[in-house]
């Protein structure tokens, strides 16, 4: 499982980024405020935002109040999905404050942002997404860091299965707009369009891009990369590779942690190399990449952008 923290970190990177590229219909934004007494007593007791319980409770039962926070289970008998034998309970409040507690998101009072927010809620569905080098969908879908591949049920994977529902970071700027109450701190995802392709699996360092890291794996490895900006299955396979030689969380992602590791043997160990990847770094995206600039006038090729998950 990957840290918190690093997740929280990555977040702050993707947020700079990402935009989103699809909007909440009015009448679910008006169905999760309409809720506002229940959300109240609840992040009142816990600490969770108000929002944020209900980007949860659309995502997982669409804002019904008669079902189980944790999985969309009726709240009247005991939980069948997972996590499963919870319950019953009377009420929806009991019921959410028993699934934030069981997931520890009621360990966070005064600490929210959106960052932690968006690690908290891939905390909640699970990690799954990150075996294929992907975003949760039950985070990132309708921005730009989602196009496709979805767990259907738990643990059942379909890579080119399309989440349509809103993901929890568009649930929550949708909230952001309806006052004071509704919002998280911290900038919001913002709709301005991202500076350039976000490629599945890298987390959007500002400065050491996907080239980058293909040479530095290059210098490191010995993995044979070709140097086209594109995060594919070799690519990610490499990362893999480097995580588990460097005793690293492995997920094929090239998040903070791990170019920080890579940026740091690159200097160490290859001196040379780590001039040449910074040399790299300045030279025109037409150069590295024939016809990019004709093709995507305003393309970067330096930016881009688990156990079981509940479908």
């Amino acid at each position: 499982m990957p840290a918190l923290n690093d997740i929280r970190a990555e977040n702050t990177l993707l947020l700079a980024g990402c935009r989103y590229t699809a909007i909440v219909p009015a009448l679910r934004v008006r169905a999760m405020t309409a809720e506002a007494g229940p959300y109240r007593e609840v992040s009142a007791a816990t600490g969770v935002p108000m929002a944020m319980l209900a980007a949860l409770n659309e995502r997982e039962s669409s804002t019904s109040m008669h079902t189980y926070l944790g999985n969309g289970d009726p709240l009247d008998r005991r939980t069948v999905d997972v996590p499963r034998g919870r319950g019953p309970f009377g009420r929806w409040i009991d019921g959410a404050e028993d699934a934030l507690h069981l997931d520890g998101l009621d360990q966070y009072k005064g600490q929210w942002d959106w960052p932690l927010a968006l690690a908290l809620a891939e905390h909640y569905n699970g990690y799954g997404y990150r075996m294929h080098g992907l975003h949760s969908a039950y985070v990132w879908a309708g921005t730009s860091l989602y196009t496709r591949g979805k767990y259907d049920v738990d643990s059942h994977w379909v890579p080119d299965l399309v989440e349509h529902a809103p993901g929890v970071a568009l649930l929550l700027r949708a909230l952001h707009d309806c006052g004071a109450e509704w919002q998280i701190p911290g900038a919001a995802l913002t709709e301005q369009p991202a500076p350039g392709p976000v490629p599945d699996g890298y987390t959007g360092h500002p400065v050491h891009g996907v080239l980058w890291v293909q040479s530095a794996l290059n210098s490191l490895i010995h993995a044979g990369l070709k140097l086209d900006g594109s995060y594919g299955a070799r690519t990610r396979a490499a990362v893999r590779e480097y995580q588990q030689l460097h005793g690293l969380h492995i997920d094929g992602i090239a998040g903070p942690v791990t170019i920080s590791s890579l940026d740091s043997e690159l200097t160490r160990h290859v001196p040379a190399a780590a001039q040449a990847a910074q040399a790299m770094l300045l030279r025109p995206a037409s150069e590295i990449l024939p016809g990019a600039a004709a093709a995507c006038p305003d393309y970067c090729p330096f930016r881009g952008p688990d156990s079981a998950v509940k479908a």
